[in-house]
Order: C-alpha cells, then sequence, then structure tokens
C-alpha cells in the first residue's frame, strides 16, 4: 500500500501545480476518480487511502463542483507537509516517472 500512497503524492505534486481551488469549477483529475485512473489503481483503495493522507494532514480536501459533474465531488490537493513528501520521493526517483 506504501507504493500506492507514494504514488498519489507523487501524483498530486505534479499535477496539481497551479490548479485554483477556489474557482467555481475545479479540473476533475484531482478527484478520487480522477486520481485513480490516472495512476491505475482502484478508486476503492484510493478513497480509503487519501480519508488516510488526511488524518496525517498530508492532504485536504475540499468539496467543490467539478468539470464534468452536476453534484459537488471532493477534490484533492497536498498540504506543506505532503509537498515536502511528495519532493523527497521525486528527487530519489522512488516513483518518479510512473505517471
Amino acid at each position: 500500500m506504501q507504493e500506492i500512497v507514494d504514488k498519489i503524492l507523487v501524483y498530486l505534486l505534479e499535477n496539481a501545480k497551479g490548479t485554483r481551488i477556489d474557482g467555481y469549477e475545479s479540473p476533475s483529475y484531482l478527484t478520487v476518480n480522477g486520481i485513480a485512473k490516472k495512476i491505475g489503481e482502484p478508486t476503492s483503495n484510493v478513497s480509503i487511502l487519501l480519508r488516510n493522507l488526511e488524518e496525517k494532514r498530508f492532504v485536504r480536501s475540499k468539496e467543490n463542483y467539478v468539470v464534468g459533474y452536476s453534484t459537488k465531488k471532493d477534490i484533492f490537493f497536498l498540504t506543506p507537509i505532503g509537498i515536502a513528501r511528495a519532493a523527497t520521493l521525486t528527487k530519489n526517483k522512488s516513483v518518479k516517472g510512473f505517471l
């Protein structure tokens, strides 16, 4: 499971840069479904792991309208602690280039 956690952190680091989370609509690639699809893992696993990462304060979620959906969904983004961890993983190349 740690490998999937690392994939999630690096994915969010690489894909959430410069993405506004306070706008009216957020991109679908920051939802559980979008993250799971991009990293090639089951949505159920990603959902549980994101909640664990949120408890550990590596990520935060925000309910917002998402492009392509008519209802609000949770979008996920890294906290400063999560950014530091993901940057370390990328620097050490332990999961770099999997996407």
